[in-house]
């Protein structure tokens, strides 16, 4: 399986951000969390498309409010 995001990308960019000082995560890091959750999400199944969005939301949602504590 290709990678499709790397650890090494994903940490520069948080860095990135936090060196910045942003309060928010910059477009580029927001598209490698959009790329975690949908190759993560595949892995598992979904009896409607509702169970679906709603999952993708939440884990959007967390990553986007609570990027700036990883490191």
């Amino acid at each position: 399986m290709a990678h499709y995001l790397s650890n090494k990308e994903l940490l520069k960019e948080i860095r990135k951000c936090k060196e910045q000082n942003r309060d928010q995560p910059s477009p580029e890091l927001v598209k490698m969390f959009q790329k975690l959750v949908k190759n993560v999400m595949r892995k598992m199944y979904y009896d409607n498309k509702q169970d679906y969005d709603d999952c993708y939301q939440g884990a959007m949602i967390d990553l986007c409010t609570k990027w700036d504590n990883f490191d």
